[in-house]
């Protein structure tokens, strides 16, 4: 195992209460929002914060066990870390840099060739980092943080100091060099995007609390709190399901195509499945009611329209839809939405 955390600490008034664990080879992303203690999380495992409750265990070495009395400095870890605004030396080249990583922990700085040639740099190596675009400069502090031969990599929000074409690149390029690294790696993000396409598995974290685990695709589908769904684009929506009808928990009633599934549940409603009209629709939606427009935002190139309940459910259509349909706050609209289209998982 690349590291097992057991973190119990208080930032300020803030307490933060996870398990982390990362298998060599994989890539686990810490999701959630801004202030929910990913960060922390990160500098506790790198020894750059404190721990008050705990164990943390890297590679098979105990670094950090409040029990035992027993604290590594973080020099003495064997973490790379590549901070969010990569923290590189302006009076540096970019390969004195990358040789700072394995000569500030004692190693032999012999393989910086290495890096600069397996990230792609060489023809940046005699650049200062004010010469550098922010892509050049991520795959420096990347090149850096990997020269020390860590038994763990750590990276807090890696893209964020990138703009939105520039990170297009080097998300793909990033995760080609991660499915490389033998050791584990732990990224924190905010960004869905950045968690679907780099993470093996996906860890949300809300409030200093872990509120979903599991591998990407299976987090992706199957959202279970609010604050996940709704960045994912969809509605979830919780309730008690018998033989396809689930009774939400707000109110109101959902037919699934799913008969099986009983008891509690959180039903999944992608904004894209639902359609809207001006008069009662004709066909075989088996959900179809009359509501009110309570509110319309941009999203992308399309339009999300927020329906009045029960059940509250949010579609996405078209700016030539809105316009079509004369759409606007406090509008009476009918909604339908297919029974396959209404996803169900257990609670």
């Amino acid at each position: 195992m690349s590291v097992d955390a057991r973190i119990r600490t208080t930032v300020g008034s803030f307490e933060i209460d996870v398990h982390l664990t990362c298998a060599p080879g994989e890539t686990v992303a810490l999701l959630g929002p801004n202030g929910a203690g990913k960060s922390s999380v990160l500098r506790t495992i790198a020894g750059l914060q404190g721990l008050d409750q705990g164990r943390i265990e890297i590679a098979g070495n105990v670094v950090d066990d409040s029990a035992a009395g027993i604290h590594l400095p973080a020099e003495r870890r064997r973490v790379g870390f590549v901070f969010q605004d990569y923290v590189l030396f302006p009076h540096m080249t970019v390969r004195q840099n990358i040789a700072f990583g394995p000569r500030s922990t004692g190693l032999d700085a012999s393989g910086v060739d290495h890096w600069i040639d397996a990230l792609g740099i060489a023809d940046l190596a005699d650049r200062r980092p004010s010469e550098l675009s922010g892509g050049q400069a991520q795959r420096v502090a990347l090149a850096r943080a990997l020269a020390t031969d860590p038994q763990l990599l750590l990276m807090d929000e890696p893209l964020a100091a990138l703009d939105a074409a520039t990170r297009i690149e080097v998300r793909g390029r990033l995760r080609h060099h991660l499915a490389e690294f033998r050791q584990g790696t732990v990224i924190v993000t905010h960004d869905p995007l950045d968690a679907l396409v780099l993470a093996d598995r996906v860890i949300v974290v809300e409030n200093g609390r872990i509120t979903q685990d599991g591998p990407t695709a299976q987090v992706a589908a199957e959202p279970r709190t609010e604050y996940l769904a709704a960045l994912l684009g969809v509605t979830l929506i919780r309730g008690s399901a018998a033989s396809g009808t689930i009774a939400c928990v707000d109110g109101g009633t959902l037919i699934a195509s799913d008969t099986h599934t009983a008891g509690d549940v959180v039903a999944l409603v992608r904004p894209q499945a639902i359609s809207l009209h001006r008069e009662r629709p004709e066909g075989s939606a088996r959900n179809t009611w009359h509501t009110t427009v309570t509110g319309i935002d941009a999203h992308g190139d399309q339009v999300r329209v927020h329906l009045a309940g029960p059940p509250a459910l949010v579609a996405a259509v078209t700016p030539a839809a809105v316009a079509e349909l004369r759409l606007a706050p406090g509008e009476q609209v009918w909604a339908s939405l297919k029974a396959t289209d209404v996803s169900v998982h257990p609670a």
